[in-house]
C-alpha cells in the first residue's frame, strides 16, 4: 500500500470520528442553548421523559438511535428524530469538507464549523431564533480558517484574504440591515430577526463579497421551498427563515464558490 493511501484512508477514519463526535456536541447545542444551559458543565445526559442518565451504550452517535429503534432503553418513550438527524448532518458536513479542501489544516478549521451550522439550523426550525453564541462562533471559526491558510502563504496573501473578509462581513451586514427594515416597513411585520442579521455578517466573513448575489439566490430560492413546505403550521403564516441562507453557505463553502479561501 503506497504512502498516500494510507494518509487517505487515515484521514477518513478521521473525518468520520470528528463527525460523529461533533454531531454528539451538536445534539448538546441543540437540546441546551434554547433553554440557556451551560453546554461546558458536566450535567450528565438524561432522557428527556423518565430522567434517567444514559448509559454508555445509548450515547453512540446514530448507532444507538438505529439500534434502539428511536425509544429509551428504560421507558420506551420516543427519541427525537432530531438526535440522529443533526449527527448524520455533521458527519456528511465532514467528509463533503474533506472532499472539497483535502489534506491540510484549513479543512480542519472547515469540519469545526459542522456542530455550530447544524445547531443553528435545528435550533432557529424549533425555536425561530440563533443564539449569539453561534454566530460569534461561525465568525471566530473563519479567522480560525484564515490561520490556517496563513501557515504556509506569503503576507501579501494573507492580508488580501483578511480585506475580503473583512469587507464581506460588513456587506453582508449592512444587506441585511437594509432588507430587515425595509422588507418589515413593507410587509408591517418584521422580516428578519437580530440573530439572521448577525449571520448574514458571519457567512460574509466566510464568502467576501463576491459571495452575496449567489448566497442571497441560494437563500431565496431555498426560502420560497421551505415557505411552501411549511405552509398552514402557523396561523400568522411565519416560519424560520435562518435555515434557508444555513443551506446556502454550507452549499457554498462545500462547493467553494466565492468562499474567500479560492484565491488558494
Amino acid at each position: 500500500m503506497y504512502a498516500y493511501d494510507l494518509i487517505f484512508i487515515l484521514d477518513l477514519v478521521t473525518c468520520v470520528l470528528a463527525g460523529l463526535v461533533l454531531g454528539s456536541f451538536s445534539t448538546v447545542l441543540i437540546h441546551r442553548m434554547p433553554r440557556h444551559e451551560s453546554i461546558l458543565g458536566r450535567k450528565p445526559s438524561t432522557c428527556p421523559e423518565c430522567k434517567t442518565q444514559l448509559k454508555w451504550r445509548s450515547m453512540w452517535p446514530v448507532f444507538s438511535w438505529v439500534f434502539q429503534k428511536g425509544r429509551c432503553l428504560n421507558c420506551e418513550a420516543p427519541i427525537s428524530r432530531t438526535y440522529p438527524l443533526a449527527e448524520g448532518m455533521c458527519l456528511i458536513l465532514s467528509l463533503c469538507f474533506y472532499a472539497a479542501y483535502g489534506h491540510n489544516l484549513i479543512t480542519v478549521a472547515m469540519i469545526l464549523t459542522t456542530p455550530v451550522l447544524t445547531a443553528m439550523l435545528f435550533i432557529d426550525l424549533k425555536h425561530m431564533i440563533i443564539p449569539d453564541r453561534l454566530n460569534l462562533s461561525l465568525g471566530f471559526l473563519s479567522l480560525a480558517a484564515l490561520g490556517a491558510y496563513a501557515w504556509n502563504q506569503p503576507l501579501h496573501m494573507v492580508e488580501t484574504a483578511f480585506l475580503q473578509m473583512l469587507a464581506g462581513g460588513v456587506m453582508f451586514f449592512v444587506v441585511a440591515l437594509i432588507l430587515a427594515y425595509g422588507v418589515s416597513f413593507a410587509l408591517k411585520k418584521q422580516a428578519l430577526g437580530g440573530g439572521d442579521i448577525k449571520f448574514f455578517a458571519a457567512a460574509g466573513l466566510w464568502l467576501g463579497p463576491m459571495g452575496l448575489p449567489l448566497f442571497m439566490f441560494l437563500g431565496g430560492l431555498f426560502g420560497v421551498v421551505m415557505a411552501v413546505a411549511m405552509r398552514g403550521r402557523s396561523d400568522d403564516g411565519a416560519f424560520p427563515f435562518a435555515p434557508s441562507l444555513i443551506l446556502a453557505l454550507i452549499l457554498l463553502l462545500v462547493f467553494k464558490q466565492h468562499v474567500f479561501l479560492t484565491i488558494l
